[in-house]
């Protein structure tokens, strides 16, 4: 009986002294305390028609500049044009990811193909080699990058969304220089 009443009086002094040191500690502003909830996620602001639109028409045309890249690659004779659609590829998969991350803050959720006019598009180009293809990725490079360019000048000057105007002119400068580097190829 006496180990119980001493093992009492003993849990009894540290609870108290524990007690006493909580009693001493004050957070300070700068002390982060975990939330002991995790309430439900905020949800994303509204955007308009014309950004959803937007985001999904970008969202297909990233995945075809990709894919014709793949192809350029596979398909063409120069080298340069090979080197070129490495880049588009490596400068896609980036912009593609954080564009994604975009539109998921935005509460958008992004096709992950083509539309079927580009998939159309894409099975013309595969019929050509060589020279051929060597021309017809070039011009479609061009064609893709001075409407890319455009329609993101476009979304930037109307959009009412500053996440979304920032993202567009953030990347104006590789839009840029893919339309110059397609340029370049064209000889």
């Amino acid at each position: 009986m006496t180990r119980i009443l001493t093992a009492a009086a003993a849990a009894l002094l540290f609870a108290s002294f524990a007690n006493s040191l909580l009693a001493q500690t004050t957070l300070d502003q700068t002390t982060t305390v975990p939330a002991t909830t995790a309430g439900p996620e905020p949800k994303p602001a509204p955007i308009t028609n014309m950004d959803r639109q937007f985001l999904v028409k970008n969202a297909q045309g990233g995945a075809y500049e990709i894919a014709i890249a793949a192809l350029a690659q596979q398909r063409t004779s120069r080298e340069d044009v090979k080197a070129y659609a490495s880049r588009i590829i490596t400068d896609h998969a980036t912009y593609n990811q954080a564009f994604q991350e975009l539109a998921l803050a935005k509460g958008v959720e992004l096709p992950t193909d083509m539309t079927a006019s580009d998939r159309v598009r894409l099975n013309g180009i595969n019929a050509y080699t060589g020279s051929t293809a060597d021309r017809s990725f070039i011009e479609e490079a061009i064609r893709i990058n001075t409407e890319d360019k455009q329609d993101a000048a476009d979304e930037a000057a109307k959009t009412p969304d500053p996440d979304i105007r920032a993202f567009l002119r953030k990347f104006e400068a590789v839009d840029a220089e893919h339309e110059r580097l397609a340029l370049a190829l064209r000889r």
